[in-house]
């Protein structure tokens, strides 16, 4: 019995002790305090303030962006602009002198920037536009293309967009840079393309004459003009339709040129006047038979006369028989054709028309067989008129025929490996046939006299055999 009272007693004691213990333990006070209004910083830079207890303090920033300055037991932090929307945060390490260390927390604020719209769709006319804003500070615009002009009114929270008249056929895009604090937003502007197009490009009109409309779409003022008398050119606005005329065309066929502007933007309408059914009947007449000499690369051109069977040649008192398609315009010559003699020194000599292809090694020789066509076609000869042309194209031997060979002989025999070969007087490459444009002579345009026989005809003993 005495031993368990003992025992308690002991217990007794150790929890006397504790309770003891307990009753003397001291908590551990920071020595290093401070106190605040405000621990944000605005967007556009500043500073906060910090009131700071303790002895021997430092402070210290744990970002770049942020400074710190301690005096006394003042703490001032301080922050540029911030160069984004997106806030940011960071920490003042305060250590007193003791060891003791407090963390000041700091943020600042992202910069606050917005427009009210980011596009405008403008149509091809000069326009202004507002477009409103908001901003932490003073903010600026730019324009980004050059018919953009653009402005900022504070007083209004908005800046204007002027658009310059599109005088183009294309859309264009231009940009307006918004910005504040180092923050930008990108305006886009889109301006459509100047209306005009033609309903019309071209006209043909038969050799009577006659009127016919082209309606012009546009969006801008037009004006037009043409580049011949014969053509007469009136356009409506209130109609927008454009009236040509022309009057009866006294010659084979012509073509003028109609010059319809609007803004910067220039289109043609091409005008041509002539009978197709007609051009048949109209190939035979005066020509000009032009060629490259093949020895000396000159040009060179005598004149001629188309008949119904033969070209003639009156310089050189030639005749080549020809072969006239008059549906499909076309004069066709055959290889081996006597064409006429030539007076050579008191020698009567016999004029015979060979072929030679493009490689040069083969003749048409004494074959009659093979062909040159000329199609004639209309070209423009300046002026605005019209022309039948056509160059003399063929096959030999499988081979591009390219020269007109005239070949003497001594008798009207066509024999190239016979005695009667004498040689050749001129080889002509480029053959063409154009038809001399009615009253060209009388216009200087050109003439039989500047078309003279070609100049090797003048010293021709070289070319032929001894």
């Amino acid at each position: 019995m005495k031993k368990i009272f003992s025992l308690f007693v002991f217990a007794l004691g150790c929890l006397t002790l504790a309770s003891c213990s307990d009753d003397d333990f001291t908590e551990k006070v920071n020595s290093v305090a401070f106190s605040t209004e405000s621990s944000t910083i605005p967007s556009v830079g500043g500073s906060v303030v910090f009131n700071v207890t303790g002895t021997g303090l430092t402070a210290t920033s744990a970002a770049d962006w942020l400074t710190v300055s301690l005096n006394g037991q003042t703490i001032t932090a301080t922050a540029a602009s911030n160069p984004s929307r997106e806030s940011r945060a960071t920490h003042i390490t305060v250590k007193a002198s003791n060891g003791d260390t407090q963390l000041l927390s700091v943020v600042q604020s992202g910069i606050v920037i917005g427009i009210e719209k980011y596009r405008i769709d403008a149509t091809d006319a000069a326009a202004d536009f507002t477009v409103g804003y908001q901003a932490d500070a003073a903010a600026t615009v730019k324009s980004l293309a050059e018919w953009i002009t653009a402005s900022v009114d504070p007083t209004k929270s908005v800046f204007n967009i002027s658009v310059a008249s599109n005088d183009d056929t294309k859309d264009r895009i231009g940009m307006v840079e918004f910005a504040c604090a180092g923050v930008t937003d990108t305006l886009y502007v889109f301006q459509e393309a100047m209306v005009f197009s033609l309903e019309a490009t071209s006209l043909n009109f038969s050799n009577e004459g006659g009127s016919q409309t082209v309606a012009i779409e546009h969006s801008k003022p037009v004006t037009v003009e043409t580049n011949v008398d014969w053509v007469e050119c009136k356009f409506d606005n209130k109609t927008n339709n454009l009236t040509v005329t022309v009057g009866e065309n006294p010659g084979l066929a012509r073509q003028g040129t109609i010059s319809v502007k609007s803004a910067n933007t220039t289109k043609t309408i091409s005008v041509i006047q002539y009978d197709p059914a007609s051009l048949g009947d109209q190939m035979f007449g005066d020509y000009y038979f032009l060629f490259i000499d093949a020895e000396d690369g000159e040009e060179g051109g005598v004149y001629a006369k188309l008949t119904e069977n033969a070209l003639v040649l009156p310089a050189l008192g030639w005749s080549i028989p020809v072969t006239i398609d008059k549906e499909k315009l076309t004069v066709t010559i055959n290889s081996g054709n006597f064409v006429g003699t030539y007076n050579y020194s008191g020698t009567l000599l016999y004029m015979y028309l060979l072929f030679v292809e493009e490689t040069g090694q083969y003749w048409s020789a004494n074959s009659t067989d093979f062909t040159v066509t000329a199609s004639l076609g209309l070209e423009d000869i300046g002026d605005g008129e019209l022309t039948l042309a056509g160059a003399f194209e063929g096959i030999l031997h499988g081979s591009k025929i390219t020269d007109f060979l005239f070949s003497a002989f001594i008798d009207q025999t066509l024999d190239v490996n016979g005695d009667g070969y004498l040689g050749d007087l001129a080889q002509w490459s480029s053959v063409t046939l154009m038809k001399v444009p009615e009253e060209a002579e009388a216009r200087g345009v050109v003439s039989k006299r500047s078309m003279p026989v070609s100049k090797k005809f003048s010293s021709l003993k070289k070319h032929f055999k001894k």
